[in-house]
């Protein structure tokens, strides 16, 4: 069981500085009752060994911020603790800030059970895509005139993070950027087969 003080336990003390400071509302006692949308079970069961809360990136909802990026990034920093289902329910509320905390002290008692329920959730509030590139921005980047091939391939890698919902392998990946080098540079090297983006950099890099 966590010891006391971990701050894994939300009090009434808690919700009440965390509505006060965030949205200016000073609740009255039993006017507020707020109950988790996870089983009060998860609140007894063990976090690994010397585990420490990470200091979590927060996600709003105020400024577009990809929602599967915040998820990734959150799932990173919990560490060894993301192998838990009852961790990342738990803790997920302490990545959360704004109008997306808010969200998130309206999911229904009880609503909550696993994991994939509580990120679909969040992504179904939140995602827009705005931030998302697509297969069509990735086969549509090309080197401007007298730029070099390096700083191409990084604005390739670049926008290649963006496309959170593209599966491709590195192969393809690299094919895509060498096919939109300039002639000059592919009459050079020809019809090569790139085993991934760092093969790619290694061979026409220096051009």
């Amino acid at each position: 069981m966590f010891a006391a003080g971990t701050g894994l336990d939300m009090s009434w003390k808690d919700l009440s500085e965390i509505l006060k400071n965030q949205y200016g509302i000073t609740p009255i006692r039993g006017a507020v009752s707020y109950t988790k949308p996870y089983p009060e079970v998860y609140d007894h069961l063990e976090a690994p060994p010397k585990f420490k809360i990470p200091d979590f990136t927060k996600f709003s909802g105020n400024d577009g911020a990809s929602t599967v990026e915040h998820v990734s990034r959150y799932l990173a920093q919990q560490g060894i603790a993301s192998r838990a289902e009852h961790m990342k329910i738990r803790l997920f509320s302490l990545s959360l800030t704004g109008p997306a905390f808010g969200w998130y002290t309206t999911l229904a008692p009880g609503s909550i059970t696993t994991w994939k329920q509580l990120e679909e959730s969040f992504h179904a509030q939140f995602f827009s895509g705005s931030n998302e590139a697509t297969f069509t921005d990735l086969n549509s980047i090309h080197p401007l005139p007298g730029e070099p091939v390096h700083k191409y391939i990084q604005q390739f890698r670049e926008l290649r993070n963006q496309c959170y919902s593209l599966y491709l392998n590195e192969r393809i990946l690299a094919q895509i950027a060498y096919n939109r080098l300039k002639r000059s540079v592919m009459a050079v090297y020809g019809p090569t087969d790139f085993d991934s983006i760092g093969h790619l950099v290694s061979k026409v890099s220096a051009y």
